[in-house]
């Protein structure tokens, strides 16, 4: 990091209202600081959250994050990819951490 080549990805997870059967996850590629990832992160919470209230449905795809503008636009989907990584991912179950802990 201290010569300024960090790259990560985040990847995101299905994500569906209670009760009803998990949607497809995505990833955001090329993020270069945890300032942006979290930013990128955020905003992907908050653009699903509103895709799935609305009644649309989540397009499993690849992002890229625009620091300037704050958003995330699509690279490319993954409509016919169900071996990617991301379709293995594990469902993990709620984590609940205790008040004494």
């Amino acid at each position: 990091m201290q010569e300024g080549s960090f790259r990560c990805d985040a990847q995101r997870a299905r994500c569906a209202k209670p009760g009803e059967p998990l949607g497809t996850g995505g990833e955001i590629k090329n993020l270069n600081s945890f300032k942006f990832m979290q930013q990128a992160i955020d905003y992907e919470v908050r653009c699903k959250i509103e895709q799935i209230e609305d009644g649309h449905a989540i397009e499993q795809a690849t992002v890229l994050f625009n620091p300037d503008t704050g958003e995330t636009r699509a690279m490319r989907t993954k409509e016919d990819a169900p071996t990617t990584a991301i379709s293995r991912i594990r469902i993990l179950p709620p984590l609940v951490i205790a008040d004494e802990w």
